[in-house]
């Protein structure tokens, strides 16, 4: 599935991808490419976002969108 994003939530994807690659270096887990998990409400706005060593694997950045939210709390 993909998600359509605006340009400023792609900006803040991109600043939220800077801050936690300083956290990666700082700690001695930063890899390129540096991917990040980003959480999207359904206004398209960026919710919180999450860096850590396990996405090294990982084919891209993980963007989880509320729209996909069956309502189950």
């Amino acid at each position: 599935m993909y998600i359509t994003v605006s340009e400023a939530t792609r900006q803040k994807i991109e600043h939220s991808r800077e801050s936690w690659a300083e956290i990666a270096k700082k700690f001695g887990w930063y890899f390129e490419p540096f991917y990040i998990q980003v959480r999207i409400d359904e206004f398209g706005e960026v919710v919180d976002t999450v860096g850590h060593k396990g996405m090294q694997n990982s084919r891209g950045d993980i963007l989880i969108s509320d729209e996909l939210d069956d309502g189950i709390e």
